[in-house]
């Protein structure tokens, strides 16, 4: 009996593993990584000593596909290129070292919008919540405690380039945190999944506090303070989208003074975060949200046809400036994933994002 019931357990567990190993072999191959974010891994192999063409070989990628602004490629060259850096390289520290000279302006619309938050935890969670847009490698996520937590959770399948990526990717979001603020933060401790490297000195000399290795997830912990910290400054390149947008697009569709007009320019303000509440719509036009809800009914509309119209404009008006990709036209929009932005075009056009700007060039 005893024989039997371990067998079974053994074939459970079997079973088990094949599905678990089928599911991760799904997540990567549906994944994806906008081409032009695999062109800094490509330029640190670069300057490591690796020859260009072997790392776009291991990738599967072309020139070409990083110089298309719009293309995406499976999560599987980022993969590669990971492995493939980690095979090349020895030096242990060379992902801090990397990810400390790391710039937002390498992230497009992503890093471009995370400047433009009011503070440093707002940067934050619109990386978190729109990050998929640049790579689906990596996820950053905030938790709420007594103290800030930022955690960057690396896709499982990296294998050898694990180290090297999480690393990379720890020291790149602090050194963001201080390209925002201005301000040489200091966690208050930062956690590597991978054992103590046998040389340390750059992490020390980048970090500045306690580190701990071999642990079960890869953070940074700030304190409350830091998180508060307002964006220094505001960006130039996307205060250039969106005044150029604003005033070309929206000039037609908030001078006036129906309650409608009021609602899509109280929507442009607030769409970078996603669609905008009726109560938070409300409370930026000062009125009670019932009394928003009843001045836009006798003009025969409502809150979500204003937003879904004004995306609708906005859309087809900023997808005619090629030198914007279009899954930072979604991002732009207040879509968090740029699927349904696909959709909600072809519902209002009947054509696809790509195929819309193909034709209006």
């Amino acid at each position: 009996m005893q024989k039997s019931t371990t067998h079974r357990r053994q074939t459970q567990s079997s079973r088990a593993s094949h599905r678990a190993s089928r599911t991760r072999a799904r997540s990567v191959s549906v994944g994806t990584v906008a081409a032009h974010a695999l062109r800094d891994l490509i330029d640190l192999g670069v300057s490591a000593g690796i020859r260009q063409d072997i790392l776009t070989a291991a990738a599967g990628v072309t020139d070409a596909d990083l110089r298309d602004p719009d293309a995406r490629v499976p999560l599987t060259a980022e993969i590669a290129l990971w492995q493939t850096l980690a095979r090349h390289i020895s030096d242990p520290e060379f992902g801090v070292q990397a990810g400390a000279t790391h710039s937002l302006r390498t992230m497009g619309l992503l890093g471009y919008v995370a400047r433009f938050s009011a503070t440093l935890r707002g940067a934050f969670r619109r990386v978190q919540r729109y990050g998929r847009v640049f790579t689906e490698a990596v996820t950053v996520e905030m938790q709420e405690r007594r103290r800030e937590v930022v955690l960057a959770k690396g896709h499982p399948a990296l294998g050898p380039g694990h180290e090297l990526a999480e690393s990379y990717r720890l020291a790149a979001l602090l050194n963001l945190s201080r390209e925002l603020t201005g301000v040489e933060v200091v966690p208050a401790e930062v956690t590597f999944t991978y054992p103590q490297p046998r040389r340390t000195t750059a992490y020390v000399r980048h970090f500045r506090c306690p580190l701990r290795f071999d642990t079960r997830v890869a953070r940074i912990v700030f304190g409350k303070q830091d998180l508060d910290l307002p964006v220094a400054g505001a960006d130039e390149r996307l205060a250039g989208y969106l005044t150029k947008y604003a005033e070309q697009v929206l000039a037609s569709l908030v001078h006036g003074e129906t309650m409608r007009h009021k609602v899509r320019a109280a929507t442009w303000s607030l769409l970078g975060d996603g669609p905008p509440s009726l109560v938070q719509i409300a409370g930026a036009l000062r009125v009670p949200a019932r009394t928003l809800q009843r001045r836009l009914a006798a003009e025969g509309t409502s809150l979500r046809r204003e937003i879904d119209g004004l995306r609708k404009s906005m859309a087809i008006a900023v997808l005619r400036d090629r030198s914007i990709v279009i899954e930072d036209v979604a991002f732009l929009l207040g879509y968090s994933e740029a699927s349904t932005f696909f959709r909600s075009f072809k519902r209002w056009t009947g054509t696809t994002p790509r195929r819309f700007r193909n034709r209006a060039a």
